[in-house]
């Protein structure tokens, strides 16, 4: 523990030289000291380690080294990913940062024009880019770079994998979002393809993802289907959640809805 506490002590050190004593390149070099230690020290997920990564992509930010920027925060996302909910405000502004490098390095075009189309590395960053644009609400781009990504990871990834039942999910909501109601339902159903198949499958995601297609084939005045999705999401709550979670009897009432409304 005395080590960890070292370590976080160095780091702080550091950024303390950073504000008040050295140039903009020299804090670089002792906050890739600490950050060697921190590495060496904690674990993988630490909020720490995150914290320091997120700080040193900022500082590569500030003197336009986009290639070290880009790279710290990747490092900081991978642990956002795992210790964040997903609507966190923090995995949003990660999300933008890279959307803002991506695009300021031209990075996705050079890859296009360098990589194979089916390079899996190719696919990663047009599903980072459509992640990004997801989140600042920019539903047109984020669709085209979810098809791109989806393009290469359907000719690459087996058909029950859960990265792509993943993008469907996200396609069908944008599409959800535009009011694209029947190509919604087909993403949808795509996605849940997938993760009914699998034993690994998310019961709370299914519990969301189910209530979804629900809502939209109500929209569409399918309501065979709609009551059908509904109480899939339903059996999935409960898995999930138990049968007393408010939002499990939410369904139960909407449940209700669609039967009064066949």
């Amino acid at each position: 523990m005395g080590d960890k506490q070292n370590a976080l002590l160095f780091h702080e050190k550091a950024l303390a030289v950073r504000e008040k004593i050295l140039s903009p390149n020299d804090p670089l070099l002792v906050a890739t000291k600490a950050i060697t230690i921190e590495e060496n020290i904690l674990s993988l997920d630490a909020p720490s380690l995150e914290t320091t990564y997120n700080n040193i992509a900022v500082a590569y930010g500030f003197i336009d080294d986009q290639q070290n920027a880009l790279l710290f925060h990747q490092k900081a996302l991978t642990i956002r990913e795992k210790i964040l909910s997903a609507n966190h405000s923090a995995l949003a502004a990660t999300y933008r940062n890279i959307a803002s490098i991506y695009h300021s390095m031209n990075n996705y075009s050079d890859a296009e024009q360098t990589l194979s189309p089916n390079d899996p590395s190719l696919g990663t960053i047009y599903n980072n880019i459509a992640v990004a644009y997801d989140s600042m609400d920019d539903k047109t781009n984020a669709l085209l770079f979810y098809q791109k990504a989806l393009a290469i990871r359907e000719k690459i990834r087996n058909p029950k994998d859960l990265s792509l039942a993943s993008i469907y999910s996200s396609i069908a909501m944008i599409y959800t979002s535009m009011e694209m109601k029947t190509e919604a339902v087909q993403f949808y159903e795509k996605s849940l393809n997938i993760q009914e198949s699998l034993t690994s499958s998310n019961s709370s995601s299914m519990y969301v993802i189910h209530f979804n297609t629900a809502r939209t084939y109500e929209d569409l005045q399918n309501y065979d289907a709609a009551l059908k999705h509904a109480e899939r999401s339903l059996f999935h709550g409960r898995l999930a959640f138990g049968s007393d979670y408010e939002k499990v009897r939410n369904v139960e009432r909407y449940i209700n809805i669609l039967r009064s409304s066949k």
